[in-house]
Formats: structure tokens, sequence, C-alpha cells
């Protein structure tokens, strides 16, 4: 006869014991054999929807960060990371005023919230106001002058009232705190270019370039600034291998049209124009505009004019608060370029 012997596993047994091969007896930790067996651990929908959240947040997802955030908000409405990570979405989705009333009641919450401040002045910014900011940020240094965000936002309000050398100092002072920040980059070698320092403009650029992740938004509008300051340099040749990677028909030859404007070479910028006006409606009349501009200009457009029409753009009164703001000083110029071209500011993060 076989005899079958039937183990049954006891939870409320602290220990078991085996018998080992040479006939002793082994004991055996019954939690820890317990545990090991429950398999992997599952996530609970909170920890998912802050994973899913912080997912989306980070790849520039901001309208499902958003809706992840709000979902976690309505179980905890008091908590304040959860909040202030809403208020950042909002913010750089393009909602700065629903984001500043967030970070209004965080600071009222907790006056020493020093992020909170930051962020309502970088909201302030987007919005187009120039001159609130300001008090905020000296506020936020005086509590830690290593804050880059607000070093950065400083230089960006220097560049707008055009003390580029102001700025620069800024943007540089950010990079010791935050050395790797294609923005920060973008943005000093914007104001570099500004102030006509092309070699330095273009070496800041390429970092900025080298930094940003490829095949995103931000590397095409930087990629896009360095093909620009070529232009302005005389380097046509660099500035249409990178307006081509990004670019093509009417699109192409209207910027293609500005940046041999900027290099002095009317009569090819006149060409590109022309076969602009030719390909597509859509950019008729701005190519006209900026073909009627040339010939306006005649061969007034040395270097120092076209730096000082950059400049004169960049002293304009701000821009509304109905107006959404460009990321960067100069015109992103995957669209039709004006002939005078449109205020912008650096970018924030």
């Amino acid at each position: 006869m076989i005899k079958r012997t039937f183990l049954l596993a006891l939870p409320l047994l602290a220990t078991m014991t085996v018998v080992a091969c040479n006939g002793g007896v082994m004991p055996v930790d019954s939690k820890k054999l317990l545990k090991e067996l429950d398999g992997p651990k599952v996530m609970t929908m909170e920890e998912t929807l802050k994973a899913s959240a912080k997912k989306a947040e980070d790849s520039g997802d901001f309208k499902s960060a958003i809706q992840y955030y709000e979902q976690l908000i309505e179980k905890k409405p008091d908590d304040e990371d959860l909040a202030f990570s809403l208020a950042e979405c909002l913010r750089r989705s393009g909602s700065p005023d629903k984001a500043i009333l967030i970070y209004d009641r965080l600071v009222a919450k907790d006056p020493k919230m020093i992020a909170a401040k930051e962020s309502k002045g970088l909201a302030l910014i987007a919005k187009g106001d120039f001159e609130t900011p300001t008090p905020l940020f000296e506020s936020v240094l005086k509590d830690d002058p290593t804050r880059w965000k607000t070093l950065n936002a400083l230089g960006i309000l220097f560049s707008t009232r055009n003390l580029q050398t102001e700025a620069q100092q800024y943007f540089n002072e950010a990079l010791k705190y935050h050395a790797d920040s294609a923005s920060i980059y973008n943005n000093l070698g914007l104001s570099q270019a500004l102030t006509r320092k092309f070699d330095d403009a273009i070496h800041s650029l390429q970092r900025a370039s080298g930094l940003a992740n490829t095949a995103t938004s931000e590397r095409k509008r930087i990629d896009l600034n360095l093909a620009l300051v070529y232009a302005s340099a005389g380097k046509l040749d660099d500035a249409k291998a990178i307006a081509e990677t990004y670019l093509d028909g009417a699109a192409l030859n209207n910027n293609l049209g500005l940046y041999a404007h900027l290099a002095k070479d009317d009569q090819m910028a006149r060409a590109y124009l022309n076969m602009a006006l030719m390909e597509s409606k859509v950019y008729y009349a701005k190519a006209w505009d900026n073909l009627q501009d040339i010939s306006a200009n005649g061969n007034e457009n040395t270097p120092a004019r076209a730096s000082n029409r950059a400049k004169i753009t960049s002293a304009k009164k701000p821009p509304s608060p109905t107006t959404k703001m460009p990321a960067d000083l100069f015109p992103s110029v995957e669209l039709p370029s004006t002939k005078a071209p449109d205020t912008a500011v650096p970018a924030t993060e």
C-alpha cells in the first residue's frame, strides 16, 4: 500500500519544521515563506495615478497630467504637493491665470513656500507681464539665492528691457546651479545674438540643442533659433541646412528669404520670397510684405541695421495679457515671418 501524506499550511503557526535529508530537523520561518509566496506588489489606485501624472508631465503631455492630478485632488483636496503639481502643469500648458489662483492659495496658506512664489512670477511672464514679477523674484532670491528658475526669469526681464549685459549675467548665474538646462543656454544665446556676439551665441545655442531631447518641440525651436543666428552672422549655408531639416515648400522658402536678408544677400532673399509667393497662397501676404520691406530698405541692410532691428523689436511694449507668448526672443521661424518679427520672450520651465 502506498501511504500518502497531505501537508496543510497553518498561517497561525510562527514556524514550521521540515525533515532534512540526513534526518535532522530544520526550522522554517513561515511568515517569511508566506511573504515570498505573495507575488509582486500591486500598486494602489493612488500610486497608479501619481505615476501616470508624473510620466505625462515629464513627457510634456500636460493635458493628461492635469486630468490625473485633478482626480488625485478629488480624493485629497488639502494635499499641497498635488495642488502645486497641478498648478505647474496649468502654467506650462498655457493656462497661467488658473495656475496663479492655486499659487496664491498655497502662499496664503504657507508664506514661506518660495516655489509657489517663483512659479507665480513665471506665470505672470507667460501672460506678458514683465513688471509685477520683479519683486516676487527678489523675494525668492532673498530666501534662496540659488533658485535657477528665478535667476533665468530675471535674465528674461532684463532682456525685455534691452539690458542684455545684465541679462547675460543672470543667465550665467543660473547655469551655475543648473548647468544642463537647454532653456538657459537658449536664452543666453539669443541675448548674445542681440548684442552681435554671434560666435558666442552660436556656441550657446549649439549647447542648448545638444541638451534638448531629440524629436521635441523644444529641440526644433532651439535649432530654428540657431538657424536665425547663423543667418545674422552671415552663415547662410548653415542656416539653410538647419531649416531644411524642419521646413519645406513655401514655409522653407519664406524663411530662407528672411535668412538671406539677414545675411545681406537681398538678391537671394527676393528669389526665395518670390518662390514662396508662387508656392502657397497662405504665405502670399507674409512673403509679399517681406519682399516689399527688402525693396524699401534697398542697400541699407548692413549688419548693424539688422541687429538694431532685432533690438528695436525686443524693446517694444509688452503684449497684452491675452497674447500667447512664444518661447524665445527671436520669432519662431517655422511660421511665416512678418515685416517686423514678433516680440517674444526666452524659454522658461
